[in-house]
């Protein structure tokens, strides 16, 4: 005979995934050391954190994210991106919710793992209610960056956003048949 053993259960392995410390006023620039995340900037262009009702999410801001009270901004050329721990190794889906800014059409977003690229919507043409993502990754065990980065698209235009949130890094079910 057999028994079937299902994968172990682990939460999610993102940290600070909605993005809501440290805690801002409006729009503020942060490093890891602040908001679990490395931003890395582009040449006269930040990535950052913004809030509901900050200058991001008034009347020309993405709707305000119903999963807390600040978001992840992005412009094309700044990253944000995260190591995670993986203790055990295989898939994963990863899973997140974007926008963009009003009245402004939105760069590309790109989200890598390992530096491979896992999702390319360089085209993008998302709404500006937060809509949901999910893409299937295969992570080693130990350290793994999962990198989220504005990349150039036929629909940016200058001070364009695009607005990611409630980032969440979750194992997917596995059953294994054993033999005794």
């Amino acid at each position: 005979g057999g028994a079937i053993a299902f994968s172990p259960t682990y939460g999610n392995l993102i940290v600070n995934g909605s993005f809501e410390t440290p805690v801002t006023t409006s729009y503020s620039y942060y490093d890891e050391d602040k908001c679990s995340w490395t931003l890395s900037p582009s040449t006269g262009t930040t990535p950052g954190i913004q809030k509901n009702g900050g200058a991001y999410s008034s009347n020309q801001g993405a709707y305000q994210t119903p999963y807390g009270n600040q978001t992840l901004y992005l412009r094309v050329g700044t990253t944000a991106s995260q190591t995670v721990k993986v203790p055990v190794a295989g898939d994963y889906q990863l899973v997140f919710f974007q926008s963009y800014r009003n009245n402004y059409r939105a760069p590309g977003l790109q989200v890598s793992v390992n530096g491979n690229t896992v999702l390319d919507l360089a085209g993008l043409t998302c709404e500006r209610d937060f809509t949901e993502v999910k893409v299937n990754v295969t992570l080693v065990k130990g350290d793994n960056t999962i990198t989220f980065a504005g990349v150039t698209s036929p629909n940016e235009q200058t001070y364009s956003n695009l607005f990611v949130d409630n980032i969440s890094l979750i194992p997917s079910v596995a059953v294994t048949s054993l033999s005794e």
